[in-house]
């Protein structure tokens, strides 16, 4: 019996470690109290819940313009309030800046991926 459903899923696999892979190398860091002008803000949330890798925030402006932030791993939930309060200020923070949160997505069982766009009001 041939497992065909395993092709897509290595496909798929490697598209994503890809993409993760791209988003830390060409990552730098910024002042956190700008807020460079754009259309769409992307806001990236890491949380990890065991060793492997850092939780952290990362906003996107576009162009070439990105910020990290970083927040504490989940091992435990002890800093489940810390990292909260952080991504409510960072998300104020932008919408503060006269943009609206359009759309929202969350995703991983041993931890989070969340993903927030925000888009310039007109």
């Amino acid at each position: 019996m041939k497992l065909n459903f395993l092709k897509p899923l290595g496909f798929y696999l490697t598209i994503i470690a890809l993409t993760v892979f791209l988003t830390f190398s060409f990552s730098r860091k910024a002042n956190a109290d700008e807020v460079p002008q754009s259309n769409l803000i992307v806001v990236r949330v890491f949380e990890v819940s065991g060793g492997f890798g850092s939780s952290r925030i990362i906003i996107s402006y576009g162009k070439d313009k990105h910020e990290e932030i970083e927040i504490e791993n989940t091992s435990n939930t002890a800093h489940l309030a810390e990292n909260t309060d952080k991504i409510n200020y960072v998300l104020n923070k932008i919408i503060n800046t006269g943009y609206d949160l359009i759309s929202s997505t969350a995703s991983g069982p041993n931890g989070c991926a969340c993903i927030f766009i925000l888009k310039k009001k007109s």
